[in-house]
């Protein structure tokens, strides 16, 4: 293997400046989700694979936000290796950015721009590590399915569609997930239920507030719980994901300043492990709302499921895929590699619990500065993540994997 990655970083070294201008060119496409418009980018990205020999589909997931279907056959026999992003991104926000977060900006080791490490940095090193792979000439079998896909910010549609699609008839042997990792293997992520509930009251006139029921009462209650809630939570843990956690994220309430509020809304997403089931979090909140009303029983309220849930997902680390990319990463960068998990939520969901694919995510950059204010990725991680993705390519499509 050593052999080998020497070759293929020498090559990624070489091609530097076009890995990075690629990378910068995909900054530069404002896919914001929503509304995504992953329509300019994906095309972008499939011409230059179809301009490598790949047969590239555009899978519309909505009309104008497609995913982009890029295959690469070597063997009409073999294994295949999936490879999937995404294109879209969230919102550059409204604080100043130090540099302007579409430029893709190069600053002492780091590229700057909304999206760059999540999950753009993974694109381009894809985008770059296809281009390798096919200049190293090597004999290999099966395919390569490169999958650039729309709208996974917020639920994943994208790689759910392509999924409950048929994957156009493929039964991919192995997957990896391109998000930020900081070039570690992963093999687990939380999972998440996002809901909204709707604490209803009584309205009346504030001049006399005990003819009405105020809601933002009644709401501060559950979230006070729902806080408690979150502290229980830590007597659970998963040896890679932690704990799962809990968190009221949004509250609004009131239509008046001289009006006892009737409808108080708040938004609660709760980061699952695996382990614990799909309505989580219905059932805590439900129980909440028993303890409740206790004291008040006639709490009323409606739960809203904002239909973004993932799964947690996790793969055997015992998997072929997984040891031959510890094998790989340690080869790489020369130091004893650990798996870690995935705090949020991605793709590798649909992959692991409904198309049941072997999957690790691994990609450059850092989760937590992902949706930040100057989200940057390194540029050392870019090139690392470029060589990791050809090299074990070459492992899996020429049966080293082990």
């Amino acid at each position: 293997m050593q052999e080998l990655v020497n070759r293929v970083t020498s090559m990624v070294s070489q091609r530097r400046s076009k890995i990075l201008d690629q990378l910068k060119q995909c900054i530069a496409f404002n896919t914001v989700n929503p509304p995504g418009n992953e329509g300019p980018l994906a095309r972008y990205v499939g011409e230059r694979m179809a301009a490598l020999g790949a047969t590239v589909d555009y899978q519309d997931v909505v009309p104008g936000r497609p995913n982009a279907l890029c295959s690469f056959r070597f063997s009409a026999d073999g294994p295949c290796l999936l490879w999937n992003t995404h294109m879209d991104t969230v919102p550059a926000g409204n604080v100043p950015w130090d540099f302007d977060a579409w430029s893709g900006q190069e600053h002492e080791g780091l590229v700057y721009g909304r999206g760059a490490c999540d999950a753009k940095g993974s694109l381009a090193g894809m985008m770059g590590a296809l281009e390798i792979l096919l200049d190293l000439d090597l004999p290999l079998k099966g395919e390569l399915f490169f999958t650039p896909v729309a709208w996974e910010e917020g639920g994943g549609k994208g790689t759910a569609h392509f999924v409950r699609t048929g994957m156009a008839g493929r039964r991919p042997t192995f997957a990896v997930v391109g998000e930020p990792t900081e070039c570690n293997v992963s093999n687990a992520h939380r999972g998440s239920n996002r809901r909204l509930v709707a604490v209803h009251g009584v309205a009346a006139h504030s001049s006399d507030p005990d003819r009405g029921v105020n809601s933002i009462y009644r709401a501060s209650r559950l979230a006070l719980e729902i806080e408690r809630l979150h502290e229980r939570l830590r007597s659970k843990r998963h040896p890679l994901l932690g704990s799962p956690v809990v968190s009221v994220n949004i509250v609004t309430g009131g239509v008046k300043h001289n009006t006892i509020p009737d409808r108080t809304e708040m938004t609660i997403d709760r980061r699952r492990i695996p382990g614990e089931g799909p309505t989580q979090l219905d059932g805590e909140i439900e129980e909440i709302v028993a303890g409740l009303r206790i004291a008040d029983p006639s709490f009323a309220y409606q739960l809203i499921n904002l239909g973004m849930d993932k799964e947690p997902a996790d793969t055997d680390p015992n998997d072929p895929l997984v040891q031959t990319a510890l094998r790989l990463s340690e080869t790489l960068n020369g130091r004893k590699p650990e798996l870690i998990g995935v705090e949020g939520g991605t793709d590798m969901t649909f992959l692991t619990n409904e198309a049941h694919i072997p999957t690790i995510i691994y990609g450059p950059g850092d989760m937590k500065i992902a949706h930040a204010v100057n989200e940057t990725v390194p540029i050392n991680q870019v090139l690392e993540a470029t060589a990791f993705y050809t090299v074990l390519a070459v492992l899996l499509l020429a049966g080293a994997a082990k």
